[in-house]
Protein backbone atom coordinates (compact mmCIF):
# COMPACT_ATOMS: atom_id res chain seq x y z
CA UNK A 1 0.00 0.00 0.00
CA UNK A 2 1.39 3.47 -1.15
CA UNK A 3 2.13 6.10 1.77
CA UNK A 4 -1.10 8.43 -0.63
CA UNK A 5 -3.12 5.33 -0.51
CA UNK A 6 -3.17 5.34 2.89
CA UNK A 7 -3.21 8.97 3.36
CA UNK A 8 -6.61 9.04 1.27
CA UNK A 9 -8.07 6.08 3.18
CA UNK A 10 -7.68 8.26 6.32
CA UNK A 11 -9.22 10.82 4.55
CA UNK A 12 -12.16 8.80 3.69
CA UNK A 13 -12.74 7.38 7.01
CA UNK A 14 -13.48 11.39 8.44
CA UNK A 15 -16.70 11.54 7.60
CA UNK A 16 -18.05 8.18 8.94
CA UNK A 17 -17.03 9.82 12.15
CA UNK A 18 -17.57 13.16 12.55
CA UNK A 19 -20.98 12.85 10.77
CA UNK A 20 -23.84 15.06 11.20
CA UNK A 21 -25.60 12.36 12.83
CA UNK A 22 -23.02 11.98 15.67
CA UNK A 23 -23.45 13.02 18.91
CA UNK A 24 -21.45 15.99 20.17
CA UNK A 25 -19.12 14.58 22.63
CA UNK A 26 -18.53 16.64 25.74
CA UNK A 27 -14.62 17.47 24.92
CA UNK A 28 -16.54 18.96 21.63
CA UNK A 29 -18.99 21.01 23.67
CA UNK A 30 -16.14 22.09 26.21
CA UNK A 31 -13.53 23.22 22.37
CA UNK A 32 -16.72 25.12 21.43
CA UNK A 33 -17.70 27.52 24.57
CA UNK A 34 -13.98 27.94 25.01
CA UNK A 35 -13.90 29.52 21.48
CA UNK A 36 -17.24 31.65 22.07
CA UNK A 37 -15.65 32.30 25.30
CA UNK A 38 -12.14 33.74 23.57
CA UNK A 39 -14.09 35.60 20.34
CA UNK A 40 -16.24 37.12 23.72
CA UNK A 41 -12.72 38.35 24.94
CA UNK A 42 -11.30 39.05 21.87
CA UNK A 43 -14.08 41.91 20.88
CA UNK A 44 -14.26 43.49 24.51
CA UNK A 45 -10.27 43.80 24.16
CA UNK A 46 -10.84 45.49 20.44
CA UNK A 47 -13.58 47.85 22.19
CA UNK A 48 -11.48 48.71 25.32
CA UNK A 49 -8.22 49.65 22.73
CA UNK A 50 -10.56 51.44 20.80
CA UNK A 51 -11.79 53.31 23.98
CA UNK A 52 -8.46 53.71 25.05
CA UNK A 53 -7.06 55.51 22.22
CA UNK A 54 -9.67 57.64 21.94
CA UNK A 55 -8.83 58.77 25.75
CA UNK A 56 -5.13 58.56 26.25
CA UNK A 57 -3.30 61.94 25.80
CA UNK A 58 -0.98 61.24 22.63
CA UNK A 59 2.37 60.94 24.97
CA UNK A 60 0.62 58.14 26.42
CA UNK A 61 -0.49 56.57 23.32
CA UNK A 62 3.08 56.28 22.45
CA UNK A 63 3.94 54.06 24.84
CA UNK A 64 0.87 51.46 24.27
CA UNK A 65 1.98 49.35 21.26
CA UNK A 66 5.34 48.65 22.40
CA UNK A 67 4.32 48.02 26.16
CA UNK A 68 1.91 45.24 24.57
CA UNK A 69 4.80 43.65 22.69
CA UNK A 70 6.28 43.15 26.08
CA UNK A 71 8.67 46.25 26.65
CA UNK A 72 8.54 46.53 30.59
CA UNK A 73 9.94 50.04 30.54
CA UNK A 74 7.22 50.94 27.80
CA UNK A 75 4.56 49.53 29.97
CA UNK A 76 5.99 51.60 33.18
CA UNK A 77 5.84 54.46 31.03
CA UNK A 78 2.32 54.18 30.01
CA UNK A 79 1.05 54.09 33.36
CA UNK A 80 3.10 56.86 34.45
CA UNK A 81 1.43 59.20 31.41
CA UNK A 82 -1.51 57.84 31.84
CA UNK A 83 -4.43 59.60 33.32
CA UNK A 84 -5.56 57.88 36.59
CA UNK A 85 -9.28 56.95 34.86
CA UNK A 86 -7.92 54.93 32.65
CA UNK A 87 -5.04 52.82 34.00
CA UNK A 88 -7.25 50.63 35.53
CA UNK A 89 -8.33 49.52 32.09
CA UNK A 90 -5.07 49.64 30.66
CA UNK A 91 -4.82 47.15 33.45
CA UNK A 92 -7.85 44.67 31.74
CA UNK A 93 -6.61 45.21 28.33
CA UNK A 94 -3.25 43.98 29.11
CA UNK A 95 -5.10 40.79 30.58
CA UNK A 96 -7.35 40.59 28.21
CA UNK A 97 -4.56 40.52 25.61
CA UNK A 98 -2.81 38.17 27.77
CA UNK A 99 0.99 40.29 27.56
CA UNK A 100 3.67 38.69 29.38
CA UNK A 101 3.44 38.15 32.53
CA UNK A 102 6.19 40.87 33.66
CA UNK A 103 4.22 43.44 31.35
CA UNK A 104 0.82 42.88 33.03
CA UNK A 105 1.98 43.03 36.48
CA UNK A 106 3.80 46.60 35.57
CA UNK A 107 0.59 48.17 34.46
CA UNK A 108 -1.97 46.39 36.60
CA UNK A 109 0.72 47.03 39.85
CA UNK A 110 0.65 50.45 38.73
CA UNK A 111 -2.98 51.25 38.59
CA UNK A 112 -3.34 49.41 41.81
CA UNK A 113 -1.46 51.39 43.46
CA UNK A 114 -3.04 54.37 42.29
CA UNK A 115 -6.81 53.42 42.92
CA UNK A 116 -7.44 49.87 44.19
CA UNK A 117 -11.42 50.55 43.87
CA UNK A 118 -11.11 51.65 39.97
CA UNK A 119 -9.64 48.22 39.41
CA UNK A 120 -11.63 46.50 40.90
CA UNK A 121 -14.73 48.62 39.05
CA UNK A 122 -12.67 47.96 35.90
CA UNK A 123 -12.49 44.39 36.32
CA UNK A 124 -16.02 43.71 36.24
CA UNK A 125 -15.61 41.72 39.66
CA UNK A 126 -13.41 39.85 42.23
CA UNK A 127 -13.30 36.20 39.80
CA UNK A 128 -11.77 38.40 37.17
CA UNK A 129 -9.62 40.49 39.25
CA UNK A 130 -8.36 37.50 40.74
CA UNK A 131 -7.15 35.86 37.45
CA UNK A 132 -5.40 39.55 37.00
CA UNK A 133 -3.75 39.16 39.84
CA UNK A 134 -2.90 35.76 38.82
CA UNK A 135 -1.87 36.43 35.60
CA UNK A 136 1.26 38.78 36.61
CA UNK A 137 2.97 35.40 38.72
CA UNK A 138 4.39 37.80 41.17
CA UNK A 139 7.49 36.78 42.49
CA UNK A 140 7.27 37.01 46.27
CA UNK A 141 10.57 37.28 49.06
CA UNK A 142 12.65 34.41 49.15
CA UNK A 143 12.60 34.40 52.60
CA UNK A 144 8.52 33.91 53.09
CA UNK A 145 7.73 30.68 55.50
CA UNK A 146 5.19 28.00 53.97
CA UNK A 147 2.92 29.89 55.65
CA UNK A 148 2.86 33.14 56.62
CA UNK A 149 1.21 35.87 58.90
CA UNK A 150 -0.44 38.82 56.97
CA UNK A 151 -2.26 42.24 58.71
CA UNK A 152 -4.73 44.72 57.43
CA UNK A 153 -5.03 48.14 59.03
CA UNK A 154 -9.12 48.76 59.18
CA UNK A 155 -11.90 51.28 60.33
CA UNK A 156 -14.89 49.54 63.48
CA UNK A 157 -16.75 48.65 60.37
CA UNK A 158 -14.28 47.88 57.85
CA UNK A 159 -14.21 44.37 55.89
CA UNK A 160 -11.28 42.16 55.34
CA UNK A 161 -10.44 43.18 51.75
CA UNK A 162 -7.90 41.71 49.44
CA UNK A 163 -4.90 43.64 50.14
CA UNK A 164 -2.87 42.98 53.05
CA UNK A 165 1.09 43.59 54.66
CA UNK A 166 3.31 41.56 55.66
CA UNK A 167 4.28 44.39 58.22
CA UNK A 168 2.15 44.83 61.50
CA UNK A 169 3.34 48.31 61.66
CA UNK A 170 2.12 49.15 58.21
CA UNK A 171 -1.54 47.79 59.25
CA UNK A 172 -1.11 50.02 62.55
CA UNK A 173 -0.88 52.57 60.45
CA UNK A 174 -3.59 52.38 57.96
CA UNK A 175 -6.10 51.95 61.06
CA UNK A 176 -5.19 55.07 62.12
CA UNK A 177 -5.36 56.91 59.17
CA UNK A 178 -9.19 55.81 59.13
CA UNK A 179 -10.00 56.62 62.79
CA UNK A 180 -10.43 60.38 61.56
CA UNK A 181 -12.99 59.60 58.92
CA UNK A 182 -14.52 56.43 59.95
CA UNK A 183 -14.13 55.93 63.39
CA UNK A 184 -12.36 53.44 66.51
CA UNK A 185 -9.11 51.51 64.41
CA UNK A 186 -8.85 47.82 64.53
CA UNK A 187 -6.25 45.67 62.57
CA UNK A 188 -6.69 41.98 61.33
CA UNK A 189 -4.44 39.48 61.33
CA UNK A 190 -4.43 35.99 59.64
CA UNK A 191 -2.02 33.66 58.90
CA UNK A 192 -2.16 31.99 54.99
CA UNK A 193 -0.04 29.10 52.77
CA UNK A 194 2.43 31.19 51.17
CA UNK A 195 0.87 30.52 48.13
CA UNK A 196 -2.57 32.12 48.38
CA UNK A 197 -0.62 35.80 48.06
CA UNK A 198 -1.06 36.38 44.59
CA UNK A 199 1.10 39.79 44.04
CA UNK A 200 3.12 40.92 46.46
CA UNK A 201 4.89 44.89 46.55
CA UNK A 202 7.10 46.61 48.49
CA UNK A 203 7.81 49.65 46.38
CA UNK A 204 6.11 52.32 48.57
CA UNK A 205 8.21 50.02 51.59
CA UNK A 206 4.28 48.53 52.74
CA UNK A 207 5.00 45.25 52.44
CA UNK A 208 2.20 44.70 50.20
CA UNK A 209 -0.11 41.26 49.61
CA UNK A 210 -2.91 40.54 47.41
CA UNK A 211 -4.53 37.73 48.88
CA UNK A 212 -8.71 36.07 47.82
CA UNK A 213 -10.45 33.91 49.50
CA UNK A 214 -9.76 34.29 53.43
CA UNK A 215 -12.49 32.62 55.64
CA UNK A 216 -10.55 33.34 58.98
CA UNK A 217 -9.09 36.70 60.31
CA UNK A 218 -8.34 37.37 63.88
CA UNK A 219 -9.67 40.90 65.45
CA UNK A 220 -7.15 42.92 67.39
CA UNK A 221 -8.16 46.37 69.01
CA UNK A 222 -5.76 48.77 69.66
CA UNK A 223 -5.22 49.92 73.10
CA UNK A 224 -3.39 52.87 72.02
CA UNK A 225 -2.07 53.92 68.71
CA UNK A 226 1.58 53.04 69.25
CA UNK A 227 1.88 49.68 67.34
CA UNK A 228 3.89 48.22 70.38
CA UNK A 229 1.68 48.65 72.89
CA UNK A 230 -1.43 46.04 73.88
CA UNK A 231 -4.00 44.61 71.44
CA UNK A 232 -6.93 42.60 72.87
CA UNK A 233 -7.16 39.37 70.13
CA UNK A 234 -9.89 36.87 69.29
CA UNK A 235 -10.90 34.50 67.15
CA UNK A 236 -14.23 32.75 65.73
CA UNK A 237 -16.48 32.24 62.93
CA UNK A 238 -19.38 33.64 61.54
CA UNK A 239 -21.64 33.69 58.46
CA UNK A 240 -23.09 37.08 57.31
CA UNK A 241 -22.65 40.67 57.82
CA UNK A 242 -25.42 41.27 60.62
CA UNK A 243 -23.74 38.78 62.62
CA UNK A 244 -20.52 40.03 61.80
CA UNK A 245 -21.82 43.85 62.94
CA UNK A 246 -23.26 42.02 66.13
CA UNK A 247 -19.95 40.24 66.95
CA UNK A 248 -17.60 43.31 66.07
CA UNK A 249 -20.05 45.10 68.46
CA UNK A 250 -19.68 42.35 71.50
CA UNK A 251 -15.71 42.74 70.84
CA UNK A 252 -15.37 46.23 71.17
CA UNK A 253 -17.46 45.97 74.28
CA UNK A 254 -14.77 43.38 75.56
CA UNK A 255 -17.18 40.43 75.72
CA UNK A 256 -17.09 37.10 73.17
CA UNK A 257 -14.03 36.65 71.43
CA UNK A 258 -14.79 36.51 67.83
CA UNK A 259 -13.33 37.00 64.25
CA UNK A 260 -14.92 38.52 60.87
CA UNK A 261 -15.42 36.63 57.87
CA UNK A 262 -13.96 37.42 54.53
CA UNK A 263 -15.74 39.20 51.58
CA UNK A 264 -13.26 37.75 48.73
Amino acid sequence: MSYLHTATSVVETIPNVTSRSAPTTAPEQQTSECRRRNTRLYRESIELEDKLRQGLPAYALSHLAPALLGNVEEAERLVYASPNNLRAELAVLFYLRQASSVTQRAVLGGAWSKNDREVLAAAGGKARLKAMFKATKCPLPADLSERVQVWRGIHRWGLPGISWTLRRDVAVWFARRVKSLKGEPLVLSAVVPREEILFYDDSRHEAECVIFGLDYVSIHELASFDPEEGVRESGGFIEDDAERLELLKRLLEGNDPVIVPAIC
